[in-house]
């Protein structure tokens, strides 16, 4: 979740401090330049995704849809910056996005809220539907989040 340029090389701290990875610089092709860090997009939003907010209105799984009652308490607003806040019934979740080619989509919590939302919630199955995200598409004016593994899609509905 974190990463830093030190000397021409990129770092990746890994999860639960569990260490460190480090990349040096790898030539492209035969007398091609080394690739620097700074020549590295990072959380390069799309122009169809940043700037927009969305509300679930459902969430699509194999066995069974689950409807959400009230949209407003579950919703994602992607950011110019790359970064992208989170509702997740009464817990709020600061993430970072990033859009690749093919509609790839990557969304990494960060800072959160923890509180118990209490019985019925799903605020812990959006925000790991939200993690597993695995790619998006627009459909029909709705944002379409698909999950890893083709377990399911996240429906959302533009937010007033």
């Amino acid at each position: 979740a974190v990463y830093f340029f030190q000397d021409g090389n990129l770092f990746i701290d890994l999860f639960a401090s569990s260490g460190t990875m480090q990349f040096a610089p790898a030539a492209i092709g035969e007398g091609d330049a080394p690739i620097k860090g700074e020549d590295i997009i990072v959380n390069a939003p799309r122009a169809d995704m940043a700037g927009t907010s969305w509300q679930l209105t459902t969430i699509q799984k194999r066995d069974g849809n689950i409807t959400i009652n009230d949209p407003t308490r579950y919703a994602i607003t992607f950011n110019v910056d790359g970064t992208a806040n989170i509702t997740a019934d009464c817990n709020t979740v600061i993430a970072a996005y990033t859009i690749g080619a093919g509609n790839l989509l990557t969304i990494t919590p960060g800072p959160s809220t923890m509180a118990y939302c209490g019985p019925g919630s799903l605020d812990q199955i959006f925000v790991g539907g939200l993690t597993n995200a695995m790619g998006y598409r627009l459909e029909d004016g709705n944002l379409l989040i698909d999950m890893l593994y083709e377990s399911g899609s996240l429906v959302f509905k533009p937010a007033n």
